[in-house]
């Protein structure tokens, strides 16, 4: 899912369960909504249509969640063992995408 995911158009919709134009998320009316919370990282809050992932507002810690996304992916499809990804910690020096 990771590594098709369209981040910079796209936001996640737990409300919706499925992707919606982060341009639609900006525009929602709601009372906490700011439009400039819709960086990087964007998942849409259920019940008030704000960004919950709004404090992920630097570029290379958002790279570094996307690199965690991956490598739990390497390690998953290696293992075959939910425990795996949350036995080791993601290496370091772990190339980012």
């Amino acid at each position: 899912y990771y590594s098709e995911f369209d981040y910079a158009r796209y936001a996640v919709s737990v409300r919706l369960a499925k992707k919606i134009p982060i341009e639609h998320c900006r525009h929602a009316r709601s009372t906490k909504n700011d439009p400039y919370q819709w960086k990087y990282l964007c998942i849409e809050e259920p019940f008030d249509l704000t960004n919950t992932a709004r404090s992920v507002y630097d570029y290379n810690e958002f790279m570094r969640i996307v690199g965690v996304f991956q490598y739990s992916h390497i390690r998953l499809k290696e293992s075959m063992n939910l425990a795996s990804i949350f036995t080791k910690p993601v290496p370091i020096n772990h190339p980012r995408p």
